[in-house]
C-alpha cells in the first residue's frame, strides 16, 4: 500500500488530492473540527501516513474487526483539540447539595424578573383544607365564581367512589347509591370499608377523621361543607363520626352497622362559599368517568335519587 493510499484511508484527503496549500485555505469552522477527527481515527486504526512512535502503537494496538478498528475496551479516551482528556465521571454530588444548588438557582432566576429576594419567610404553609377553599379548581375543576360548582363537587365525589384507588377496589366495581336532600346538602354511599380492613379501630386520615387520602376527593368535599357526616362499617361492625368542614368534631363512635361492608359520607355544602351555586339537574351533567377513564365496562352500578321533592322523588340509574 503505496503513502497516497494510506493517507486516503486515514482520512486526510484534501493533502492527496489538493494537496496542503488548497487544505490551507480551508477556514471554514467544519474544516477545523474534522482535521482533529480525522487524525485521532488514523491513529486509532495505526494508519497515519509517516512512521509512528513504538509507544503509540503499543497504545492503540490493532484489532481483527473488519474496518480495522479497536474495540470498546482498548479506544482510548476522547480528548479535546487542545490534547486534554475529558473526563467521564462526574463528581460526586449529594442530592441535599444538588437540592439547594437548584433551589439557589431558581431563587435567583425569580429574584432577576421581580427585582425580590425571596427567602425561606417568603413561604407559606397551608393545610389541606385551606387549599382547597382557596383553589376549588384543583379538586372540582370549577372555580369559585362558577355556578356549576357545587354540581362539580358531587360529581368529583362520586367519581372518586366509582374508581377507587386501585389497593381498594378496580373502577366501575363498587356499588354507589347518591342522594341529594337539598340544593346544597347530598351523600354518598358505596359498597367498600377500606379503613376497616383488619383493625379493631378505624384507619385515621385528615385531622384525625375517617376521611383518608384515598377518598382525596370526599376529604376536598367536606373542606367546603359546615357538616359532614362519615360512617364506615364492616361485618356488622360500624363507626360513625361527625366532622366540621374535615376537622373532627367529635371522635368515632360506634354505631349499629348495617349488614356487608360499606363507607357512607353526607354533606351539608357551605352556602357562604358557593353563593348561588346549587345543585342542579344531574341526569345529563353529572361526569361519571373523567378524561383519565378509558374501559367503563364493569360490574358496578351509580344510582342517583334526588329526594328534594318529597311528592315526586326521582331516581336515575347512571351507570
Amino acid at each position: 500500500m503505496t503513502d497516497r493510499n494510506r493517507s486516503v484511508r486515514g482520512g486526510n484527503r484534501g493533502a492527496c488530492r489538493r494537496g496542503p496549500a488548497r487544505r490551507g485555505r480551508r477556514s471554514g469552522r467544519a474544516g477545523r473540527l474534522a482535521l482533529p477527527r480525522y487524525a485521532e481515527a488514523a491513529a486509532m486504526r495505526g494508519t497515519l501516513a509517516g512512521a509512528q512512535s513504538p509507544q503509540a502503537s503499543n497504545r492503540y494496538p490493532r484489532t481483527s474487526s473488519s474496518f480495522g478498528y479497536p474495540t470498546t475496551s482498548e479506544r482510548p479516551p476522547f480528548r479535546l483539540a487542545c490534547g486534554a482528556q475529558r473526563p467521564y465521571t462526574l463528581p460526586s454530588v449529594s442530592w441535599e447539595s444538588y437540592r439547594r444548588q437548584a433551589l439557589s438557582r431558581s431563587v435567583d432566576s425569580v429574584s432577576v424578573v421581580t427585582g425580590h429576594r425571596y427567602s425561606p419567610e417568603d413561604i407559606t404553609v397551608i393545610d389541606f383544607d385551606d387549599a382547597v377553599r382557596r383553589r376549588p379548581g384543583m379538586y372540582f375543576g370549577a372555580s369559585m365564581a362558577d355556578p356549576r360548582l357545587a354540581t362539580c363537587v358531587l360529581g368529583a365525589v362520586v367519581r372518586d367512589a366509582f374508581h377507587p384507588a386501585t389497593r381498594v377496589a378496580a373502577s366501575h366495581v363498587p356499588s354507589v347509591v347518591v342522594e341529594i336532600t337539598a340544593d346544597l346538602a347530598f351523600s354518598v354511599a358505596d359498597d367498600q370499608a377500606e379503613t376497616l380492613a383488619g383493625r379493631d379501630l378505624p384507619k385515621f386520615g385528615y385531622f384525625g377523621s375517617l376521611l383518608t387520602p384515598v377518598r382525596l376527593a370526599s376529604a376536598a368535599a367536606a373542606a367546603v361543607s359546615t357538616e359532614t357526616t362519615v360512617e364506615v362499617w364492616r361485618d356488622g361492625r360500624g363507626f360513625r363520626q361527625r366532622l366540621l368542614g374535615l376537622r373532627p368534631a367529635e371522635e368515632p363512635a360506634p354505631f349499629a352497622a348495617p349488614g356487608g361492608s360499606g363507607t357512607r359520607v353526607a354533606y351539608l355544602l357551605d352556602p357562604a362559599y358557593f353563593g348561588s351555586a346549587l345543585i342542579t339537574a344531574i341526569t345529563a351533567g353529572l361526569d361519571l368517568h373523567g378524561p383519565q377513564c378509558t374501559e367503563r365496562a364493569g360490574p358496578g352500578m351509580v344510582l342517583v335519587r334526588d329526594l328534594r321533592d318529597p311528592d315526586q322523588p326521582a331516581e336515575h340509574r347512571l351507570a
